[in-house]
């Protein structure tokens, strides 16, 4: 800074801050202290406001000296500059190009900064260059020493404090020093906020409560969960609470399955088409076969990140000059199949209750006293669909107490329909009637068509259950 009354002895300085907003090359100035820091200005320090960040140390090193036309210099795109700062792009991973030894140039870094991208607010990456123009010393002979260079991400703005500062104080009581004196130890022991047989000692002044806390366990900032440190350390807040718990995601799971909502309505149609073996064996085959897929899904859960899986798996297993028409193809398929599933399975419970409501009408002259019409059903059906609106725009936490119940109303339900079907029944069906019966009425002449079809209804329960994992 100038002399002024400001600064009347010329001692005075001020950092100066500047954003770089565009893709570029960048040096360091040990004349003036320029360093770069790498920020994020989403989150900030909680004392000063200012924005967290990673300040690059890095050492000053001697730029290359080739001509500018020599090949050197084209195929070495890095080596100009202390700094290099581009937005990410799929495949660009090499500062001097993929094949440098065989690049004419163009391929590297200086390239990918000359777009000048906008930088601010997007996914970069930073290239520090660093190294030793070695001249050769006779101590070098024949073998050269180790030269140490060091290049360092150092935290700004994360912390309160220095985080090293957890140790507390030493106390005489701990340390038993037989140089101190009976009287120093006492002292020391009040300034510590100690009493030596009580442990810290309970005072009315903010001074003493604070020396008691020193004395004591630093009163540190703790974080439960991994993935929220791990989100720390980069610079980032966590923003979704995790409000589930192990047993309500398991209780989420189970209802998915759709053991009382919709496995039930699904044994109409094989029955009526080809028997009740039909309904027995489909539901069977259907489940080993659904164990075979569950198996394979295990393996792209734990090959594949989770989040945007659909898409992310699809770039990965097919060819490349397809992956676009497949992600739009994948995503249409998932998002009709949910809406057709949710309207389905809410047509489904509109049949049920209806059905219900008509048994206990009354029967006579062989037919009930109420029976219900399509109207009816779609209308129930669009009442239901509200409900389910309703609940899926509670709160996680709100939906957390909800789900806590959906796995036991599932099993008990179905263990009571189970044993309710069995004592209640009057008229029960023999084994070989069960699981030997296969007719044919689906109107194709064909008991084997008939078996087949019943498959319907089970791969209509199972549907879309192997797009769960790789979306979640």
């Amino acid at each position: 800074m100038p002399r002024s009354d400001f600064n009347p002895h010329g001692t005075g300085y001020y950092s100066q801050e500047t954003v770089v907003e565009t893709s570029g090359g960048y040096d360091l100035d040990i004349n003036t202290n320029r360093t770069f820091k790498i920020q994020n200005v989403d989150v900030r320090n909680p004392i000063n406001g200012k924005p967290v960040a990673y300040k690059i140390h890095a050492p000053a090193f001697q730029k290359i000296i080739s001509d500018t036309e020599s090949f050197n210099h084209k195929r070495a795109e890095f080596s100009d500059r202390n700094i290099y700062a581009v937005k990410y792009r799929d495949n660009e991973l090499y500062a001097g190009g993929k094949y440098t030894n065989q690049s004419r140039g163009g391929t590297g870094v200086r390239s990918w900064a000359n777009r000048k991208d906008k930088i601010v607010d997007e996914d970069i990456v930073v290239f520090v260059q660093f190294g030793i123009n070695h001249i050769p010393r006779i101590e070098d002979f024949p073998v050269m020493p180790c030269e140490i260079i060091k290049v360092a991400l150092k935290p700004v703005n994360f912390f309160d404090k220095n985080p090293a500062i957890d140790v507390p104080p030493s106390t005489q009581e701990f340390n038993k020093s037989t140089l101190i004196s009976e009287a120093h130890k006492k002292i020391h022991s009040r300034q510590a906020g100690f009493s030596e047989k009580a442990g810290p000692v309970a005072s009315t002044s903010q001074g003493e409560k604070h020396r008691v806390a020193l004395a004591g366990r630093p009163a540190m900032a703790t974080i439960q969960d991994d993935d929220e440190r791990l989100l720390a350390r980069i610079g980032y807040k966590q923003e979704l609470r995790r409000e589930f718990t192990k047993w309500s995601t398991v209780s989420y799971a189970i209802s998915i399955l759709g053991v009382l909502g919709s496995q039930p309505a699904t044994y109409g149609v094989p029955i009526s088409l080809g028997g009740p073996a039909t309904a027995v064996w489909a539901w069977f085959i259907g489940s080993v076969m659904a164990m075979v897929i569950a198996s394979c899904v295990a393996e792209l859960v734990s090959a594949y990140p989770t989040a945007g899986g659909m898409y992310f798996v699809t770039k990965q297993v097919v060819p490349k000059e397809h992956v676009a028409i497949w992600a739009w193809i994948i995503g249409w398929c998932n998002f009709l199949g949910q809406a057709t599933g949710v309207a389905s399975l809410a047509y489904t419970i509109g049949q049920m209750i209806l059905a219900g409501a008509s048994m206990n009408s009354g029967y006579s002259d062989g037919s009930y006293g109420y029976s219900p019409t399509a109207a009816q059903t779609v209308l129930v059906a669009l009442l239901t669909l509200l409900v389910f609106g309703a609940i899926c725009s509670l709160t996680t936490k709100a939906l957390h107490r909800v789900v806590l119940w959906f796995a036991p109303i599932n099993i008990l339900a179905t263990i009571g329909i189970c044993i309710a079907l069995l004592v209640l029944t009057p008229d029960k069906r023999s084994a070989k009637f069960v699981f030997t019966d296969i007719e044919d009425h689906s109107g194709w002449g064909s008991k084997g068509f008939s078996f087949l079809l019943g498959f319907l209804n089970v791969a209509w329960v199972m549907t879309d259950y192997d797009g769960y994992a790789p979306r979640y």
